[in-house]
């Protein structure tokens, strides 16, 4: 990982806390995770137009790991050091 370009939080509920940062990567395939990740944010606004800020997460689906509903209530994993 590079530099943090932006990071905000907002409370959500009395025991949650929403965190979204905008990073900067050094990886080969950046510039078409980057581009993708844009392409949905023009859509989203596009639809929208209200939407200020969005911020979508790169993941995979993993079908070991349960329903996608069931890992948006979890908590990621601690372990960063996948991330280059």
């Amino acid at each position: 990982m590079g530099r943090v370009l932006d990071l905000r939080t907002q409370h959500i509920g009395p025991d949650q806390l929403l965190v979204g940062g905008q990073l900067e990567f050094d990886h080969p395939l950046t510039p078409r995770v980057t581009d993708a990740i844009d392409e949905v944010e023009r859509a989203i606004w596009a639809t929208v137009p209200v939407a200020h800020r969005i911020y979508i997460e790169p993941d995979m689906f993993d079908p070991h790991h349960g329903e996608v509903n069931d890992v948006l209530t979890q908590p990621p994993s601690p372990n960063l050091s996948t991330i280059s």
